[in-house]
């Protein structure tokens, strides 16, 4: 395992989360940038677990792909998270043109924040580090905790 070549995809990660803290996460007035945020740390996170274990990960936006292709080699995503990534994958690109603008409601930011969470958490278990180890303490950030119910 290489986890100091997946330490640059990390840093782009902590950008992107970053981001998302800065735009307000959950209360954003900025809901399809806070996704596209969301989208790009999830989409970093899963190359740098592809990195780390020495595969050169796919120039693609397509978290579906990723997920499919980390699974056949061995890492296969929690299910409870399994299908909230697949909504991240449209966030990429669709708001980014006109005619293609999200409608997203508060809800769907929120669930986008917290699947991005799990899903950063997930690809450092799957390298047995710390959020610290590779920088990653915003996910300390109140944004990315879980809601108590």
């Amino acid at each position: 395992m290489r986890l100091d070549d997946a330490r640059p995809w990390f840093d782009k990660v902590d950008d992107d989360l970053t981001s998302i803290v800065l735009l307000g996460g959950r209360g954003t007035v900025v809901p399809s940038s806070c996704c596209f945020h969301c989208q790009q740390a999830v989409e970093k996170a899963l190359k740098a677990v592809l990195v780390a274990i020495e595969v050169e990960p796919p120039r693609t936006h397509d978290l579906r792909l990723l997920v499919r292709h980390l699974e056949a080699l061995g890492y296969p995503l929690d299910s409870t998270i399994h299908e909230s990534v697949f909504t991240l994958t449209s966030y990429a690109v669709d708001f980014r043109y006109p005619g293609l603008d999200l409608d997203l409601d508060a809800e769907e930011v929120h669930e986008a924040v917290v699947t991005t969470s799990e899903v950063v958490r997930w690809s450092l278990a799957q390298l047995g580090v710390e959020a610290g180890e590779v920088g990653l303490e915003i996910l300390e950030n109140d944004v990315f905790k879980a809601e108590e119910t």
